[in-house]
Parts: C-alpha cells; sequence; structure tokens
C-alpha cells in the first residue's frame, strides 16, 4: 500500500465505490492450491467512511480490507488502523510512504520503505534514492534471497557439524581422533571460506509465485538435513569397513599415550568427508527462484574450485618433498594410489546421490506431493484455507451484496443513525457485470454503471 498525502482526492465526495468484477483468468494464481481465492469485485474507500465502519460496523472491517484496491484520504491513525487489520487476517504488508502522516504505517508495516530522506526514512527501515513504487519488487527479491541464504547457512552448517561429528565418532571406537591441523584444515579452510560466500548470491530478477519457506525447523528443512546425514553416514560406513579390509591394511597400533594417533581410518574418512562437505555446499546453495544460479556467484564458485582441487592434490600426490611436508603436517597415512582412486569414486557416489536427493527428490517431488496434499484437503473443505483472509474470501468473494445488507441494517445506537444514514446516501457505488481487466483499462466507460 503507497502512503500519499492525506488530502488525495479520488472521485468527489465517494464513500464506497465498488469498481468492477474481475474474470476467471485475471484472478488465477498458481502458486498455491488456493490461490485462485480472489473476491470478484473490488471497493474504494475514502477515510471518514472507514471511520464510520470502524466505529458502528466493526465486524465488517475484515472482509472490506480483503476487498478493498484503493484507501483514499486516510489520516495517519486510519493507515496504521488498516494496516494492523490486515495483519489481522494473515496478509503480509509492505507500506510505502514519503511524509511525517506516515511514520507510524510505515513501523506498523511488515516492510515500510520511505520514498524521501525526511521524516519517514527515520521510521521505516529502508529508505529508496527513487520516489516511486518501483522499489517494492527488489525489496521483496532482496527479502526473499536473504531468507533462502539464511537457512542454506544454517543447513549447511549443521550438516558439516554432524558430517564431522560422525567421523569422529568412527575413529573413537579405535581409539583415536583427528589431529588439531586436521580440524584446522576442515574448519578454516573447507568450512569458513565457503560460508562467508553464500551470501554473495543475488537474487532473481523475476518474482516468483512461489513464496520461500517461513518457518527454520519446517518438513523439507528436516528431510533435508537428515537425508543427507543419511547418506553421508552410509558412504563412511562403507569407507571405515572398506579399509580395514584392504591388503595393505596394517592394522592399527595405539601409540602410548598418544590420544590422536594417526591411522589409515583416520586418512581414508579424512579425504572422502573433504568432499562431502563441499557437496554440501552446492545442495545448499539455493537457486531460482528466489536466487541466481550457484554459477552467478563468482566468489562462491572461487572458493569451491580452490578448495576441491587443494584437497584432490593433498590426497593424490604423494611422492615430492611439499606433500610430504603436508602429509606429515595433517599427520595422513599413506594410501596407495588405486586405492585413493576407489576413495575419490565413494566421494563422487556421495556427491551424486546426495545432489539428486536435495534437487529432485526434496526440491521437486516432495514439495510435488504437499501441494497437491493441500489442494486436496482444500476442495474437500474450504474452510482448510491456509490463510484468515483466504477464508473471508471464500464467504464473500462473489458478491458485494454484504455492503447493502450492512447499510440496511439499523445501527447499534441512535446517535449513529445520522452518521450511518450520510455514510449510506454518500456512497456512489458502482455494480458492474464480470468484464476483462483489459477490457476495462482500454474502454472504462462501457464498464460502469452509476447507482441510482
Amino acid at each position: 500500500m503507497n502512503g500519499g498525502n492525506g488530502n488525495g482526492s479520488i472521485g468527489g465526495n465517494m464513500g464506497i465505490r465498488l469498481l468492477g468484477s474481475k474474470s476467471g483468468k485475471d484472478v488465477e494464481r498458481a502458486s498455491s492450491p488456493v490461490a485462485s481465492i480472489a473476491a470478484r469485485y473490488q471497493m474504494i474507500i475514502t477515510g471518514p467512511t472507514f471511520a464510520v465502519l470502524t466505529h458502528e460496523y466493526p465486524e465488517l472491517l475484515d472482509l472490506l480490507v480483503c476487498s478493498c484496491a484503493v484507501f483514499a484520504r486516510m489520516s495517519p491513525d486510519q493507515k496504521q488502523a488498516l494496516i494492523h487489520h490486515l495483519q489481522a487476517i494473515d496478509y503480509t504488508v509492505v507500506m510505502c510512504g514519503d511524509g511525517a502522516n506516515d511514520c507510524a504505517a510505515l513501523k506498523a508495516a511488515h516492510a515500510g520503505i520511505s520514498l524521501s530522506e525526511a521524516e519517514a526514512s527515520i521510521a521505516a527501515p529502508f529508505t529508496s534514492r527513487t520516489a516511486n513504487i518501483a522499489c517494492v519488487p527488489a525489496v521483496i527479491a532482496e527479502g526473499r534471497a536473504a531468507l533462502v541464504t539464511s537457512f542454506g547457512v544454517f543447513q549447511y552448517m549443521a550438516g558439516y557439524s554432524m558430517t564431522q561429528f560422525m567421523t569422529v565418532l568412527f575413529l573413537y571406537t579405535m581409539p583415536t581422533n583427528l589431529v588439531d591441523l586436521q580440524f584446522l584444515y576442515i574448519d578454516f579452510f573447507l568450512i569458513t571460506m565457503v560460508a562467508m560466500c553464500f551470501g554473495s548470491t543475488h537474487p532473481c530478477r523475476k518474482l516468483s509465485m512461489q513464496a520461500p519457506p517461513t518457518r527454520l525447523l519446517s518438513l523439507p528443512t528436516i528431510i533435508s538435513v537428515f537425508g543427507q546425514l543419511a547418506i553421508i553416514f552410509i558412504v563412511q560406513t562403507v569407507v571405515f569397513f572398506w579399509t580395514e579390509q584392504q591388503i595393505w591394511y596394517p592394522g592399527f597400533i595405539q601409540e602410548e599415550g598418544n590420544d590422536e594417533t594417526p591411522s589409515y581410518e583416520g586418512t581414508a574418512l579424512f579425504i572422502v568427508t573433504g568432499f562431502q562437505y563441499m557437496t554440501l555446499a552446492v545442495a545448499y546453495s539455493k537457486g531460482a527462484p528466489f536466487r541466481k544460479g550457484l554459477l552467478s556467484n563468482k566468489l562462491m564458485c572461487g572458493c569451491l574450485g580452490l578448495t576441491f582441487f587443494v584437497h584432490l592434490a593433498i590426497s593424490i600426490f604423494t611422492d615430492n618433498v611439499v606433500s610430504d611436508w603436508v602429509h606429515a603436517g595433517l599427520s595422513l597415512k599413506p594410501i596407495p594410489t588405486g586405492s585413493v582412486l576407489v576413495l575419490l569414486a565413494f566421494a563422487a557416489v556421495s556427491a551424486i546421490v546426495g545432489l539428486v536427493f536435495e534437487k529432485i527428490i526434496v526440491a521437486k517431488v516432495y514439495e510435488h506431493v504437499r501441494r497437491t496434499r493441500r489442494a486436496a484437503r482444500a476442495r474437500r473443505d474450504p474452510s482448510l484455507a491456509s490463510t484468515a483472509f483466504e477464508r473471508l474470501l471464500l464467504q464473500s468473494g462473489d458478491s458485494p451484496s454484504w455492503v447493502y445488507t450492512a447499510a440496511a441494517d439499523p445501527p447499534a445506537s441512535p446517535t449513529a443513525a445520522a452518521d450511518a444514514a450520510a455514510m449510506t446516501s454518500s456512497m456512489d457505488t458502482v455494480i458492474v457485470e464480470p468484464f476483462s481487466l483489459q477490457e476495462g483499462i482500454a474502454n472504462p466507460q462501457t464498464v460502469v454503471e452509476e447507482k441510482a
């Protein structure tokens, strides 16, 4: 909604005006199984009429704010009250304003955007350099991208910590552990560098009808994290026991007084898990429809490429001075080149299965099943619509008859009779037949017929 100034004029001495009925194709949206729920008419209401309705017909306000397209001549308090009413019926509200009379509404809205650098910029968390509402799509796109990025970083950090925890558990059974330099290499080089690049992916230019997830511990997030951890656990289990079955494996000999004795199992797990951390970063770096693809994030691609080739070099090269020094510092046992290639194959299988699980099973199959089940429930019982305003529109979205019923009912108190009569007499109401929005814009006089 846009603030404007309180003296704006829309249509003379108007109270409530019904603008028209939308055709089915104009209200059809694909973002939700109940997304086609929309009022088949629109209204305009002015501040004085809104005040009368607030005091004498408060039970109509929820229906009113669902059906009104324009709110004109609103005082600062009325703007704030309107936003509170919209929020109460589950709307997410963005408020744009350019003056001091918009400050209260800007603070009350979910997202307030100041269109000037004057008083309104103090109350609004966002300030636009251009004095128009063209900035709204950019704010929505940036907010969606930031939300998806935050969820992705959470999933990545949760997956990384649990992956490392699994490795440590396997080594504790021997008993040994990763050495300090291995922990430092993993935490700083493989994890921190990549995590810092997550937020460098820009939002998609085109807004999607699909809404991003709003709960951190939602079912898709839980399925994604636990599914990836299951894949990682299976691969680590196979690697651990496969290493102990090789002919070159001499067994584990605990060094006296050393709880971090280097082992072949630890080296094998170190090689494989390094690539598993990279797989988690790619899997949780979400792209469309809220962010651009991973390849657009040059910084993250560079970090992933650097970590990949460095870890690959540490895994393969063992016959030169540099690699010997690195292996000694990381306490890695020498594994034959053929077996290293098998370990790389295990890492590749883990990466492929993990990416397929995330990009297809979680992102496509699960979301399709969820939308289908939700649509089926909504068709069986319209009251299962997910938001309050959708339920209200199901009740009154087809006909504006509730407006005339309210106007014909006696007011709640005798002192309100004059106000209600004045409101009714000033209702320059317009009734129209169903029409296409494009036709109405092109030839407005053919779709508006004033009530006598």
